[in-house]
């Protein structure tokens, strides 16, 4: 945690590659012309466990870039995103259509950061993953509306910045990966299940 009381995120980017293209205002050749930042971010195949953490590194890398300081994990036992973090305390979600299908996800909230400014980031990072937004539900909550951003790519991914309904957060940002039945994701999921039966067991023994 950095001096003014908000949160320094450490991603990584591992296997998921960011490309950047700059274009000169006077064409492809141009001068002296000021120059235009294209970012994409191509997030892999998301496939496996770890495929899937890295990319949340990667994520977590252009909210830190867009949003900047102030985001905050949502997670008992710190503020900070890190890929050991989650790899060793949040399992794989099962909110997916198939059968054991399962995918990663990340939630952070921030109490500073103003709904335009919010909506704004949000439309810019979802440009940069390449993601669809939803323009059915978005809102920019500019009136007595809820302020709602989500995006999707094709294979799944969803990517939502939204008006807290919480008094103490002002935004939440949540994302998630694909879903997939690549066993790295099952193999993690059971082994989270069986140590919370182990810890279940140690406090009946305790008692």
């Amino acid at each position: 945690m950095n001096k003014s009381g908000s949160v320094r995120l450490k991603p990584v980017v591992g296997t998921v590659v960011i490309g950047v293209l700059m274009l000169s205002a006077c064409g492809e050749f141009g001068g002296s012309g000021q120059e235009e930042e294209e970012v994409s971010v191509e997030l892999g195949p998301g496939e496996t466990r770890e495929e899937q953490i890295d990319e949340i590194g990667a994520v977590v890398g252009l909210l830190e870039s867009h949003i900047g300081d102030g985001l905050v994990l949502r997670a008992e036992s710190t503020d900070e995103w890190t890929p050991e973090y989650h790899a060793e305390h949040r399992r794989p979600t099962a909110d997916c259509p198939g059968e054991d299908q399962y995918r990663n996800e990340v939630f952070f909230y921030h109490r500073d950061i103003s709904f335009e400014d919010a909506y704004s980031a949000a439309e810019k990072i979802a440009d940069e993953l390449g993601f669809t937004p939803n323009d059915a539900v978005n809102d920019t909550g500019a009136g007595s509306s809820r302020m709602m951003f989500s995006a999707q790519s094709e294979d799944g991914r969803t990517f939502i910045v939204r008006e807290s309904a919480s008094e103490d957060e002002n935004v939440e940002v949540v994302y998630n990966t694909r879903c997939t039945d690549h066993e790295s994701n099952r193999e993690a999921r059971d082994e989270f299940m069986l140590k919370e039966r182990e810890e279940r067991q140690r406090e009946r023994d305790e008692q």
